[in-house]
């Protein structure tokens, strides 16, 4: 809350900050006198609504500047208090405004400081949204596995056939919990091919049949902005027989996670082991799980 003793000082100063009193100054001052009632009301938004267009009119007013910069510093923005003040303060103020101004720098040079600081600091609001992993095929940093074998084996007589896995789309879905821990989950979308020849030369059928993996996500964000979490796979998702998916819970190991957090692109790399997946930010809102998925995987319900 602003000082009482501030809406005093504007008061006192009232008489001396506008000099003359026709066109555009007798305007400004009218905001300005204005933003006194403001002031001694306590209400910093119409003060500073008016501060800002008294010096729209009367740029030159050191003193109009000053408790400008002076009511934004109690609004938690730094950076346009500094550039009123250095302004005030070129321009020449009151010596009592002067005395002061030096101890209204320091304060705003720090909560300048510190809003930098935190700027580059992951938080739960920041990462929260739909992400998708970027495309990577190369090595241990691939975006999928491939499962089982792209090589043609004899399947009985003459024919021969393959079977495997290849990733498709890969979806992170990030929601808050709390100020320091955030949680979600991952959909593996996932195409599973068979392909079956009658000779080793002759040509290929395939089939294609898509399924699913769901991870689950659990993040912690210290106070220095270190995230750290785990994955782990709770759900596999393939087609049932008797027509729509079937969910079967799986027993996968908990993979432990370090996570970076690029305030550029809002950008989120995971890395466990030797291998890495980026996800580019695609969204602000959270996604869900289809009910299906979570019915039969209770850990994933929350995500409905």
């Amino acid at each position: 809350m602003l000082n009482k003793t501030i809406g005093l000082s504007l008061v006192l100063a009232a008489s001396s900050a506008f000099a003359q009193s026709d066109g555009d100054l007798k305007e400004a001052q009218r905001h300005y006198k204005v933003a006194l009632e403001a002031l001694n009301d306590h209400n910093l938004g119409i003060a500073s609504q008016e501060l800002n267009r008294a010096s729209a009119l009367a740029p030159s007013n050191a003193l109009v500047r000053y408790y400008l910069a002076l009511v934004q510093s109690q609004q938690n923005t730094p950076g346009p208090a500094l550039e009123n003040l250095t302004r005030a303060m070129s321009l020449g103020l009151p010596q009592k405004e002067s005395d002061l101004a030096e101890d209204l720098l320091a304060k705003l040079q720090y909560q300048s400081e510190r809003a930098e600081a935190d700027g580059r600091k992951p938080t739960p609001e920041k990462l929260k949204g739909i992400y998708t992993a970027k495309t990577d095929y190369s090595g241990t940093e691939g975006l999928f596995d491939f499962r089982g074998s792209e090589d043609w084996k004899r399947a009985g007589g003459s024919a021969y056939e393959r079977e495997y896995w290849d990733g498709w789309n890969r979806t992170l879905s990030l929601n808050i919990v709390d100020q320091s821990r955030i949680t979600g989950f991952i959909k593996l979308d996932i195409i599973h091919l068979t392909g079956r020849r009658s000779s080793i030369s002759a040509e290929a059928r395939e089939s294609k049949v898509e399924e699913a993996s769901y991870f689950l996500v659990d993040l912690l964000i210290d106070s220095g902005g270190t995230i750290e979490g785990t994955q782990r796979e709770v759900c596999y998702q393939k087609p049932s027989p008797y027509g729509g998916a079937k969910c079967e819970l799986t027993s996968s190991t908990t993979d432990s996670l370090r996570v970076s957090w690029d305030r550029r692109d809002g950008t989120l790399t995971f890395r466990w082991g030797s291998r890495k997946i980026v996800y580019a930010k695609t969204g602000s809102v959270p996604g869900s799980v289809g009910a299906d998925v979570a019915y039969d995987a209770s850990e994933l319900r929350p995500f409905r």
